[in-house]
């Protein structure tokens, strides 16, 4: 399956002030302090986030649309503004609009430099990989004496998928059955993530911002960073999920499994010798198969022969639980079954079954239990047996 590259989504606004109106090249390394670049050494803009919401919407995985409302205030005598950035990965179609009218415009090399050394600067350092001129939106505001600015940002967002697979610590059902069950399927995650440091480098910014994300009804995100989050349904059907996001975090992420793509028939057989804790001298064998679902979980059907006299058969349906092979540390498993002892007589007991795998060689126990049939050595019994499964 195709690989996609992985992507990631941060968003920040920053404002180059000065005590006039800047031009739009204002975005150039500061050099005296009268330039101050937001986040930069030089000292903050004065210009002050009063609000901010964002909206993630949803209708499937190939494409979100964004959209972003800031609220800007100038609580100074002078007219504040200059050229402020729009921080976009995988994020297409920006427009900016400011007041409600489009404020789009460019930003060159050495002015994006500076903007992405502050961006830096307010996420404690981190480095920005594979930053560049595309993955920034310049956009031209100005704010009067007391006054405040309406910013409206939307877009597109591609987000970024994830193709999982087992490595080297494949899940209990291709651990088992690696001949017939060769391959791991594909896992897909939906990955996004906005960036909420660099909101810190304004003037001022409210506690938290309001925060949306739609989705479709069969997605079960994991958001993480946003508080107090309440569930609804939307009229089309979609989830809606609405709660803020603290402008303390460095943050917010959003991770959805959207299931697996692979062989749905996952399984294999199995066959083992041993015998009975209490019967040295007899052999037990075991034969059978087993079928997996959610990967951890195994159903198996088995035939069980326990030589002697008189020899005896035993079916034994079971479910259980394993963990995953990881090199050295064994697939451990854990189970309950029903065994039916079809011969010499019939009898319906309880088995508590535990197992070890590593890979396809394994050693199992079974504790079996007939609470019907007389007291004897064949009421209650222990197995071991080790095992190949393929």
């Amino acid at each position: 399956m195709r690989t996609v590259r992985t992507r990631r989504l941060c968003f920040t606004l920053l404002v180059l002030a000065l005590p006039r109106l800047a031009s739009a090249n204002a975005a150039a390394p500061p050099r005296p302090p009268s330039l101050s670049a937001v986040g930069a050494a030089a000292a903050k803009t004065e210009l002050v986030v009063d609000s901010a919401t964002l909206r993630i919407d949803c209708k499937g995985s190939d494409a979100c649309a964004l959209e972003v409302h800031y609220s800007i205030s100038n609580p100074t005598d002078a007219e504040l503004g200059g050229t402020a950035a729009f921080y976009g990965r995988s994020t297409f179609e920006i427009k900016v609009n400011v007041d409600g009218a489009p404020a789009n415009v460019g930003i060159d090399e050495q002015a994006g430099a500076a903007f992405d050394a502050s961006v830096e600067q307010a996420s404690e350092g981190r480095r920005l990989y594979g930053m560049g001129s595309s993955d920034r939106q310049g956009f031209a505001v100005s704010v009067a004496p007391h006054a405040t600015a309406k910013v409206v940002v939307t877009g597109t967002l591609v987000p970024n998928m994830r193709r999982g697979y087992d490595g080297f610590a494949p899940m209990a059902d291709r651990a088992r059955h690696m001949a017939l069950t060769p391959d791991a399927p594909k896992s897909s995650r939906l990955q996004l993530e906005y960036m909420v440091a660099p909101i810190r480098t304004w003037g001022a910014v409210p506690k938290d911002m309001a925060f949306t994300f739609v989705h479709p009804a069969g997605w079960d995100p994991s958001v993480h960073g946003a508080d107090d989050l309440r569930v609804s349904t939307a009229s089309d059907g979609r989830t809606v999920r609405e709660g803020k996001v603290p402008t303390t975090i460095d943050s917010l992420s959003i991770d959805v499994d959207l299931g697996e793509v692979g062989q749905r028939i996952r399984g294999g057989v199995f066959a083992g010798i041993g015998g009975n804790v209490d019967d040295a001298t007899g052999v037990r064998m075991r034969v059978g198969g087993e079928l997996a679902w959610r990967r951890s979980y195994l159903t198996s059907l088995a035939l069980e022969v326990e030589t002697g006299s008189p020899t005896s058969y035993v079916i034994i349906p079971a479910v259980h639980a394993a963990t995953p092979w990881i090199v050295i540390i064994p697939s451990l498993g854990a189970g309950v079954g029903v065994p039916m002892r079809v011969s010499p007589t019939f009898e319906v007991g309880g088995r508590i079954q535990l197992d070890a795998h590593f890979g396809p060689i394994g050693y199992f126990v079974a504790f079996d239990w007939y609470p019907g049939m007389e007291a004897g050595p064949r009421r209650f019994e222990v197995a071991m047996m080790a095992q190949l499964s393929i």
